[in-house]
């Protein structure tokens, strides 16, 4: 069985904004293909994203000419991107694009780990870009520690009754104020055996008295 342990909140939600700002991004270059109105040319799709990312012009060149992918070739032999757009007529805004496009790319080191890739994201049909369900559960799952075992359970319980008590006397509820602040020493509050004594921690009566008056 399963315990959550830990779940840290604020890393996860800084991360989310994170890729949402990629989303954004992404959402951005996938309108700028569309002004471009290529004729014949489908627009960006959720699988289009690796490629359009890993290379631009490449990516470009199969939808400028319609072939609806990277790879182009003449004759069976393989095209160089760069010389068959050095061929035709590009609309305005086509070098923008690119541009954008490899800025976007700049950005992906700097991504969460699961959000490194272009295919974490996906495509919508109006266009607008989002992280997929599967980079989204595993970065929340980054941010969550579990327990996997009865025994890990048990040490759990065990802790989170301590935590409780100390957080009792952290927040002074005491009369004499808190035990773990304002001068307070657990160390004095406590009698702990040697080490490999099989006598139990105790509270140290002479601290009582003194403190809780």
């Amino acid at each position: 069985m399963l315990t959550l342990i830990y779940y840290d909140q604020s890393a996860h939600q800084s991360a989310q904004q994170e890729g949402a700002r990629m989303a954004d991004r992404l959402t951005d270059l996938v309108a700028q293909f569309a002004a471009l109105a290529l004729p014949n040319a489908a627009p960006v799709a959720t699988a289009d994203l690796p490629d359009l990312i890993a290379d631009p012009k490449a990516w470009l060149v199969g939808r400028f000419l319609g072939s609806g992918s990277g790879a182009f070739t003449l004759g069976g032999l393989p095209v160089n991107p760069e010389k068959v757009l050095e061929l035709v007529q590009r609309p305005a805004g086509f070098d923008e694009f690119i541009a954008a496009v490899k800025e976007t790319a700049g950005w992906f080191p700097h991504q969460s780990y699961e959000l490194r890739g272009a295919a974490s994201y996906v495509v919508a049909g109006n266009g607008q870009v989002s992280v997929s369900a599967a980079a989204a559960v595993a970065q929340e799952a980054r941010f969550k520690r579990y327990t996997a075992t009865n025994a890990q359970d048990e040490l759990l319980t065990d802790l989170t009754a301590v935590c409780t008590v100390l957080n009792r006397l952290r927040t002074g509820v005491l009369s004499g104020g808190s035990l773990l602040s304002g001068g307070g020493r657990l160390d004095a509050a406590l009698i702990v055996p040697p080490y490999g004594s099989t006598d139990p921690v105790r509270p140290n009566p002479d601290f009582i008295i003194h403190y809780a008056r």
